[in-house]
């Protein structure tokens, strides 16, 4: 990578080295002819990358010297060596395996079953121009995936198609801290701030998803239309471990009272006795749909449906009286505002209310030969809910 010029004249420093590698493999071939095959696929990727925040640089508008002031209380004073002041390399690493057999029972049946690995691990250090982290805040985002699918194809009659699918994933989400240590926050001018110590969202944090899909989608044709009639099932299971400022966190009005050991602020979240570190619970979507794809003339198709979607949760989490109580959930409004709060309970759930979702599209080949098409549709959607919000 080049240097660039400033407008005073200046040249840039060295950019650091950038490295990337990958590896990737396929192969595959028939078990028995004309029956069953397989197939295999990999890749490993590996990235190194310096850090685009640097303080003393354009990139950041925390003085260097103020990053190295505190870096050095923090080491002279406190004994705790905070890590990197600059740049430092940051890495991405990643593992795919895919694997797929295909089996033709006979004429009318086929047979898939395909599996998905993924492993990938990310540094991550959250630098950006008003607040700058020592390298020892970097945290490892550590993911895992194993996603299996079975799906069995059918020809029933002449114009009768069905398939169904059944998969099964889990997922393994985690912030692994280098240091397990409290976290520091010192102002060093108006909205600057260098921070030291563990990040405070990545002391505990992990999320483990575990996801059984069922879906089964009839295809059948009269005439010009084609009709679908299908449906899907989702049923997950969450274990949500997220603790902010988990080893403590201390706040700083500017160096001189880090030197001093004299914060204004200080956090700290524990456990309380007989208490579950993590929030764990289960969750099933249903959906059920229908639709029919109409051929028009050659040129136009018209594709009309409608999709049912409802959420339930098997279980009710407990209520907590101290909610009611602090937030006033008695009161309908506070300081004269409304309370968002009133009538809330967290014993309560979004659970059992469907959702109807109406669509229609078309598809136009204008000149007959695919060359122009024009397409459009009107229709409602709801997407996923953000469950990890809930816990």
């Amino acid at each position: 990578v080049g240097n660039f010029v400033f407008e005073d004249g200046e040249e840039s420093a060295d950019f650091e080295d950038f490295k990337q590698n990958e590896l990737g493999f396929s192969f595959g071939g028939p078990i028995i002819k004309d029956r069953l095959h397989f197939f295999l696929a990999g890749e490993v990727n590996r990235r190194s990358a310096p850090i685009n925040n640097v303080a003393g640089t354009p990139t950041s508008n925390v003085p260097l010297d103020s990053v190295t002031r505190v870096a050095g209380i923090l080491e002279d004073q406190y004994g705790y060596n905070p890590g990197a002041t600059g740049s430092l390399p940051l890495t991405t690493d990643g593992d795919n395996l895919f694997g797929r057999l295909d089996w033709s029972i006979n004429d009318n049946h086929r047979f898939t079953l395909r599996h998905n690995y993924l492993s990938g691990l990310k540094d991550d250090l959250a630098r950006s121009n008003s607040t700058y982290y020592l390298g020892g805040s970097l945290f490892v985002r550590d993911n895992t995936t194993h996603s299996t699918v079975a799906q069995l194809n059918s020809t029933l009659g002449s114009s009768v198609f069905n398939e169904f699918r059944v998969g099964y994933s889990t997922i393994n989400d985690e912030r692994v801290p280098q240091d397990r240590t409290p976290s520091v926050r010192v102002f060093v001018g108006s909205g600057l701030s260098v921070f030291g110590g563990s990040e405070q969202f990545s002391g505990q944090n992990i999320l483990e998803q575990d996801v059984l899909e069922l879906t089964n989608d009839l295809t059948f044709a009269r005439g010009q239309h084609n009709f679908t009639v299908g449906t899907h099932n989702e049923f997950f299971s969450f274990s949500n471990l997220f603790v902010r400022n988990a080893y403590g966190y201390y706040e700083f009005a500017n160096p001189a009272a880090l030197a001093a050991g004299t914060p204004n602020r200080y956090e700290y979240s524990y456990l309380l006795p007989d208490g579950n570190e993590r929030a764990e619970f289960d969750v099933r979507q249903h959906s059920f749909y229908v639709q029919d794809q109409i051929d028009v003339s050659d040129r136009v198709t018209v594709t009309a449906g409608i999709r049912y979607d409802v959420v339930n949760f098997p279980e009710a989490p407990g209520t907590n009286p101290e909610f009611a109580t602090r937030f006033l959930a008695d009161s309908v409004t506070v300081g004269g505002r409304p309370n968002l709060a009133y009538g809330r309970s967290t014993g309560e759930i979004p659970s059992g209310n469907g959702l109807w979702n109406p669509r229609i599209g078309f598809n136009w080949d204008v000149n007959g030969d695919r060359s122009l098409q024009v397409r459009g549709g009107l229709g409602l959607f709801s997407g996923r809910t953000p469950y990890v919000w809930l816990s």
